[in-house]
C-alpha cells in the first residue's frame, strides 16, 4: 500500500512554534499538540526533524510557557541576516503555517485547548493562555460556552475547573466538522427546514460520542417533536426524499 504521507508536504514542530509565537506571543506544549493534530489532517507533521532552525537562540521556556527571551521583542534585530525577529519567525513558519494562523478561529481554538486541559485547576489552566486568549475566555464565560465546575472528587479542597457547556461543545463540534454541517444545512434548506435550529439540535446530542444517525432527518424530526420546535416544513412532499446519507467522521489524532 502506498504511503499517503509521501504525497503530503512536510511541516515541522519548529515551523508550528515559530508561527505560534508570532500569532499568540507565547505557547505551551498543549498548543503544539493541538496545532500538530490540526496540521496532521492535511500535511505530514514531523514532530522530530533534522532540519536546522534559526530560532532556538531567541526563545526560552519558563513556567511551562515558551516565549521570546526577556530581552527580545519582535522588532529586535537578529544576526547573521540583520533582520527583525518578526521577519525571522515568519521565514521559519513558512506559507502553510502562515495560512493556518491567518484563518484560525481563535474562539474555537481556545475551546479546544480548554477541553484538552479538562480536569486541571482553573488558575493553572489560565496560566497556560496568553493575555489575548484570556480575554477570549472572558467572552466565552459571557456567552455561556464555558462555566466553572467544582470537582467534588477532591476532598476538603476548593478545586474550580473550567468546563465546556453544551453550547461550547456544540461550537467546537461544528468547527471541527464544518463539511458535514454544511452538507446537513444544505439538506435542511432543500427540505425547507429551519436551519437555525441546528445549534439547538446539536446541543441535545451526545457530541462526545456521536452516533451514525446524527445527521439524519429522522433524528432532527425527533428533536423537533420532543422539544416542541417547529421544523417549518413548507413542502411536506419533499420529506425523506432529498436527504443523502451524511457520515460522521471522527477527527484523527496524530
Amino acid at each position: 500500500m502506498k504511503d499517503i504521507t509521501m504525497t503530503k508536504e512536510k511541516v515541522t514542530k519548529m515551523q508550528i512554534l515559530a508561527g505560534a509565537l508570532l500569532k499568540f506571543g507565547e505557547v505551551d506544549i498543549s498548543d503544539l499538540y493541538i496545532i500538530g493534530n490540526d496540521i496532521n489532517q492535511t500535511h505530514a507533521y514531523e514532530k522530530l526533524s533534522n532540519r536546522p532552525s534559526n530560532i532556538n537562540n531567541y526563545i526560552q521556556s519558563k513556567n511551562g510557557m515558551i516565549s521570546l527571551k526577556d530581552n527580545l521583542t519582535l522588532d529586535s534585530i537578529v544576526m547573521p541576516n540583520n533582520i527583525t525577529l518578526k521577519a525571522l519567525l515568519n521565514q521559519e513558519q513558512g506559507e502553510i503555517m502562515q495560512e493556518y494562523y491567518t484563518n484560525i478561529d481563535e474562539e474555537a481554538y481556545v475551546l479546544r485547548k480548554l477541553a484538552q486541559l479538562s480536569g486541571k485547576e482553573k488558575q493553572l489552566v489560565l496560566n497556560l493562555f496568553c493575555s489575548h486568549h484570556q480575554e477570549i475566555i472572558d467572552g466565552l464565560f459571557n456567552k455561556n460556552m464555558i462555566a466553572i465546575n467544582y470537582n467534588e472528587d477532591i476532598i476538603h479542597c476548593d478545586y474550580p475547573e473550567i468546563v465546556l457547556t453544551n453550547l461550547g461543545k456544540t461550537k467546537l463540534f461544528m468547527t471541527d466538522h464544518k463539511e458535514e454541517i454544511d452538507k446537513f444545512t444544505e439538506c435542511l434548506h432543500k427540505l425547507n427546514y429551519d436551519q437555525s435550529l441546528i445549534v439547538d439540535y446539536l446541543k441535545t446530542q451526545n457530541l462526545d460520542n456521536p452516533d451514525n444517525d446524527l445527521f439524519t432527518i429522522d433524528s432532527f424530526n425527533y428533536f423537533c417533536s420532543v422539544y416542541d420546535r417547529c421544523p417549518t416544513v413548507l413542502n411536506s412532499s419533499k420529506l425523506n426524499t432529498e436527504l443523502p446519507k451524511i457520515k460522521y467522521k471522527k477527527k484523527q489524532e496524530s
